[in-house]
């Protein structure tokens, strides 16, 4: 039987082989858990991952969907951050850690930043006119959707800008919230209480 294989990588000047401490690790040092930590590494992420080709969601800037080098198949999509209000971007990414939000691996910095999130292979915008989206499939994206904006609103955020090219999913069911629109589609909502 004849299978696709990815080629057995060989180490270049390019492939960065050392091994980075387990996310676990570095959120201990802090003194948080594993989810509430991202990591942010010097250097650009080329040296750790590959590039497969750009994707543009909605209007938003193109994303490099990416493969870790080396064994592993793993994709990722790569967002670029730079500009005003990185700090604040960065720190919102880093505070929505939710299972119906995309998650954040890592932060690469160099004169720009690099941020690592997990893939997901379809946005809700690519299967509106699928066939197979009967009423009970629409109702639990929906369903999904509503528990990530219930999260938000428990932050004190709203999300100012939802789209269905920011809505993502997964083969298996699973919806997610992209925050790759930051800081415009997230605004603060400011509590008084009178």
């Amino acid at each position: 039987m004849n299978r696709l294989r990815k080629p057995t990588p060989e180490m270049s000047s390019d492939t960065d082989p050392t091994p980075r401490p387990l996310r676990i690790v570095g959120a201990q040092k802090e003194g948080k858990q594993a989810l509430d930590h991202i990591p942010t590494i010097e250097g650009l992420p080329w040296k750790v991952y590959e590039k497969i080709y750009n994707l543009r969601l909605g209007e938003s800037e193109p994303v490099t969907v990416a493969e870790r080098k080396g064994i592993s198949c793993e994709l990722v999509s790569i967002r670029r951050i730079s500009g005003a209000a990185v700090d604040q971007r960065l720190e919102m990414i880093r505070l929505i850690q939710h299972k119906n939000f995309v998650t954040a691996h890592e932060v690469y910095r160099n004169d720009d930043y690099y941020v690592v999130f997990e893939h997901m292979h379809l946005s809700l915008q690519e299967i509106v006119a699928n066939p197979y989206l009967n009423d009970a499939r629409l109702a639990a994206i929906v369903g999904q959707i509503l528990v990530a904006l219930a999260y938000l609103e428990d932050k004190g955020l709203q999300h100012g800008l939802l789209t269905c090219s920011q809505i993502l999913v997964h083969s298996n069911g699973t919806v997610k919230l992209c925050p790759l629109t930051l800081p415009h589609s997230f605004a603060l909502v400011i509590n008084q209480n009178i």
